[in-house]
């Protein structure tokens, strides 16, 4: 039975009880059997209503089989499913600062690094130096990171005029068609897809990263080229 059950059913016998006491209190001191029964039966709806009110306040038992296991919790994390990962990487067209558009299709032999983020997202901020270094130094090596942000074109040129980013940076449109799994994970932010040269996405993350972090997941891609060091 519901602990909201088990108070209702107690509350009920609590003011039966209750009447019970009221019609003898009226009636003054028990004189004979029928009215020490009233009270006998009275206090016993007490005892029972509290009792209830005792085990509706025990935790639940777990399920036959879950003792001892973890409490099940949501997880809002975004993931790629096993036909997503190790798969071609769905073509999808984005807005450069400067207004002409591009294909992720188009990069199509050299290994991508792609990265959305947004202006108001601080673990992005604090990423972005490293994607700057890794467009540095790996770029004449066929390394390419795209930076797409979901904001207004505005906004993103704006913080680009400030600080200055060394990555392809661009916008989605966030009410046009882009695929999944990209859109799925832009619940989170930052979110990066290490895509070969061959067009396959090779690994996926979620949240900032380091330079070093990056170098090594990179390295495998970019080989023969380099390794990482």
């Amino acid at each position: 039975m519901s602990p909201t059950l088990l108070f209702v059913v107690a509350g009920a016998m609590a003011l039966l009880g209750g009447a019970f006491v009221a019609v003898l209190a009226r009636q003054g001191r028990p004189r004979d059997a029928v009215a020490w029964t009233g009270l006998a039966l009275s206090l016993g709806l007490f005892v029972v209503a509290g009792l209830l009110v005792w085990i509706g306040r025990q935790p639940l038992a777990p399920p036959p089989g879950t003792a001892g296991a973890p409490p099940a919790a949501f997880d809002t994390t975004p993931r790629l499913t096993e036909r997503e990962m190790d798969a071609p990487a769905p073509d999808f067209a984005f807005t450069l600062l400067d207004g002409t558009t591009e294909k992720l299709s188009n990069l199509r032999g050299r290994v991508v690094l792609l990265n959305f983020w947004a202006t108001w997202c601080v673990p992005c901020l604090q990423e972005l130096p490293a994607l700057n270094r890794l467009q540095a130094a790996y770029g004449p090596l066929g390394l390419t990171v795209v930076t797409l942000s979901d904001e207004a074109p505005d906004v993103v040129r704006a913080f680009n005029e400030r600080t200055p980013l060394a990555t392809t940076n661009g916008t989605v449109d966030p009410r046009g068609p882009l695929p999944d799994p990209y859109r799925r994970t832009l619940s989170v932010r930052p979110t990066t897809y290490i895509i070969d040269r061959a067009g396959v996405i090779r690994s996926f993350g979620v949240g900032a990263s380091t330079y070093e972090a990056f170098e090594v997941l990179l390295s495998d891609y970019l080989q023969p080229n380099v390794a990482a060091r």
